[in-house]
């Protein structure tokens, strides 16, 4: 039967982590999603409200307490308007995970959040089983300076990257045990970084990254990291949809796993090629994805990426960063930096009109 990921989780009585069945690559777009979870400061712009710590709870009670009707402004804030998925969608897998016996009794063991005006990051640590942790890197949230930094990746300068990597070496020295490395969106890309960043010591702590239609790397980066990659490449997944666009933007998929540990998503059910990106419309079959063949168009969307990059030097690729940052400024109206569906798609076709404009000159 086809299913997305709420028609997985649908199944309370799946065997728990580590007992009849082992982690895999659905259990890590599970924790991809939770990490979106709105808690602690990233309920700012409800100024009235108490922040949720993470730490020593578990999934099921997080999750209860997000769906709790007192509570429901947090998730309809934070998902009113989202591009990986709106607040309905949210609430369902929220409240499956609170039922789901595979689930909702892994507990927090880590949670950080930073978001400067310039720089948004947050990140989970989940006990698994017995030594074994996942920690989840958080994708772009709706604020503007998540929205910013996201288009600045191809910068070797990213802040997000650095806190990343001081997460993972900060949970690592916590904590006994191996660790497994996930991440949505620009999450995938920051489990990347700050497993290839982190020093030969604690890469043997990873056992696997995945990285879900996360952006690659830049030229730069693969140069400046090309060694540490080469080590890590094995352990490194990426799963995309066919008519992936965001993990198309900048480079290194031929370098960053083997052939073999690249898999494209078929789409549940009739989605345009934008909506792909939203983890609601990946098929789910007999607790897998359903695979297809990649698109011409995500092939061509990554060329146009490429050309780009080549086209511009750094300081040029900065500068149109920052004209697209202004436009968007211009447009805010909430004092507290939360997107609207307006800025949010203004925001993105922007880039898009820049993109395709500069491949052509």
């Amino acid at each position: 039967m086809n299913k997305n990921i709420l028609g997985y989780l649908a199944n309370y009585n799946m065997p728990r982590i580590g007992e009849n069945r082992r982690y895999n690559e659905i259990d890590g777009l599970v924790f991809a999603i939770f990490s979106s979870a709105p808690i602690g400061p990233d309920v700012r712009w409800l100024k009235d409200f108490f922040p949720i710590d993470p730490i020593g709870k578990t999934m099921g009670e997080l999750s209860e307490i997000l769906i709790d009707i007192d509570n429901n402004d947090l998730l309809s804030c934070r998902f009113g308007f989202s591009i990986s998925g709106d607040y309905g969608n949210h609430l369902e897998f929220f409240t499956h995970i609170a039922m789901n016996n595979r689930y909702k009794g892994i507990k927090i063991t880590g949670f950080d959040y930073s978001n400067d005006g310039f720089c948004q990051f947050s990140a989970f640590t989940f006990k698994i089983c017995a030594e074994e942790y996942v920690i989840a890197y958080r994708g772009t949230d709706n604020s503007l300076e998540g929205w910013y930094e996201s288009i600045r990746l191809f910068h070797d300068n990213v802040a997000s990257r650095q806190l990343a990597l001081n997460y993972l070496q900060s949970e690592i020295e916590k904590n006994k045990g191996v660790f497994r490395l996930v991440g949505y969106s620009k999450g995938g890309h920051l489990a990347l970084c700050a497993a290839i960043m982190s020093d030969t010591r604690l890469k043997t702590n990873i056992r696997s990254i995945i990285n879900y239609d996360g952006p690659g790397l830049s030229t730069e980066f693969i140069e400046k990291y090309h060694k540490s990659i080469l080590l890590l490449q094995h352990k490194v997944y990426r799963f995309s949809p066919a008519n992936a666009l965001i993990s198309s933007m900048l480079f290194g998929h031929d370098i960053m796993c083997y052939e073999k540990n690249k898999r494209y998503i078929k789409p549940y059910g009739l989605k345009m090629p934008p909506t792909q990106h939203n983890y609601f419309n990946w098929l789910v079959v007999e607790g897998k994805f359903k695979q297809a063949p990649r698109s011409s168009l995500s092939i061509s969307f990554q060329n146009v990426s490429e050309r780009v990059h080549h086209l511009y030097s750094l300081k040029e690729l900065e500068r149109i960063s920052e004209q697209i940052y202004a436009q968007a400024s211009g447009i805010y109206k909430d004092e507290d930096n939360v997107l609207s569906q307006f800025d949010v798609l203004t925001f993105f076709f922007t880039i898009a009109l820049k993109l395709m404009a500069a491949s052509r000159e």
